[in-house]
C-alpha cells in the first residue's frame, strides 16, 4: 500500500495493496510510528478518521472504501456506480474514497477497479 499526503487540505490518502482493512497498527507504521490517533482502542483505520502528524491535524481516506468500514468490498462498488450515476450526493470523504485514480472524478471505471479489486483479480485497487 502507498499513501499520499495533501498538506493543502490537510488530508492523506492511501491506496491499499491487500483487501483486509489496514490496521492502526500498520497506519502508523506507514508513518514511522508519529501518528497520534484520538481514541487508540480502533483496530482498523475508517475513512474521516482525524489523526496528528508532525504537529498538524489531517483526515484520513482509504481509496475505494465508501462504506466506510475500513474494507473494500462489493458493498463499495454499488455505492461508487451511486455517485458515478448522480443518484447520490457524498460528503467530500466519501467522493475522494471513490475517486480511487484520484482524477477529480467518479466514474464506472472506478467502480470497476473496486470491484476487480474486492474480488482479488488484480492486486492493486487502481491500475
Amino acid at each position: 500500500m502507498y499513501g499520499k499526503i495533501d498538506e493543502e487540505n490537510k488530508k492523506v490518502s492511501i491506496v491499499p495493496s491487500l483487501s483486509a482493512g489496514i490496521t492502526l497498527d500498520e497506519f502508523k507504521e506507514l508513518f514511522k510510528g508519529a501518528v497520534s490517533v484520538a481514541g487508540e482502542k480502533i483496530e482498523k483505520v475508517f475513512n474521516g478518521m482525524k489523526f496528528t502528524f508532525n504537529g498538524n491535524e489531517y483526515t484520513f481516506i482509504l481509496k475505494g472504501d465508501t462504506s466506510p468500514d475500513g474494507k473494500i468490498t462489493a458493498k463499495d462498488v454499488r455505492s461508487i456506480l451511486r455517485i458515478a450515476a448522480r443518484l447520490d450526493s457524498p460528503d467530500d470523504v466519501t467522493k475522494e474514497a471513490a475517486d480511487v485514480d484520484s482524477d477529480g472524478k467518479v466514474t464506472s471505471k472506478e467502480a470497476r477497479s473496486v470491484l476487480r479489486f474486492a474480488a482479488k483479480l488484480q492486486n492493486k485497487i487502481y491500475e
